[in-house]
């Protein structure tokens, strides 16, 4: 494994460039995560079908891509345009950022590496929680 060049280890010093990681912004509050191999995933439970969703990501070039959709159920597939057989399908979908409301039944889970973090450690049930993949040397609320 070769070793960063320095002048891209100064910037990351200085706070100027940053490595992969994702902002999780709840009004005025920003979070800054970093992620150890550029991956992570959101489980939770489906608010239409009350079935288990695990959507996961990667972070690339300023932005999040999904990579990937697992659910058993086959109406919440359908729901996310899904209509081939099995629980797990590859997808390819970049987004700016992701947007959701900190849910008031089973809260969901950001996986992190090996880390698990519940969405309700950034916000209340109801809060709107923005995701976005970390650029810059603040976090973007």
């Amino acid at each position: 494994m070769r070793a960063a060049p320095p002048a891209i280890l100064l910037l990351l010093v200085a706070g100027i460039a940053h490595a992969d990681g994702i902002d999780v912004a709840n009004g005025g509050r920003c979070h800054r995560l970093d992620l150890p191999d550029g991956r992570f995933a959101v489980t939770y439970h489906h608010s239409m079908y009350d079935q288990p969703v695990r959507e996961e990501f990667v972070v690339r070039d300023g932005a999040i891509e999904l990579r990937r959709l697992e659910s058993p159920s086959a109406a919440v597939l359908e729901y996310f345009g899904v209509t081939a057989p099995g629980p797990t399908h590859a997808r390819s979908r970049r987004l700016g950022e992701i947007v959701m409301r900190v849910a008031t039944g089973e809260p969901q889970v950001l996986q992190l590496g090996a880390t698990a973090r519940s969405l309700r450690e950034f916000g209340r049930p109801g809060d709107r929680i923005v995701i976005r993949a970390a650029t810059g040397a603040r976090c973007h609320a």
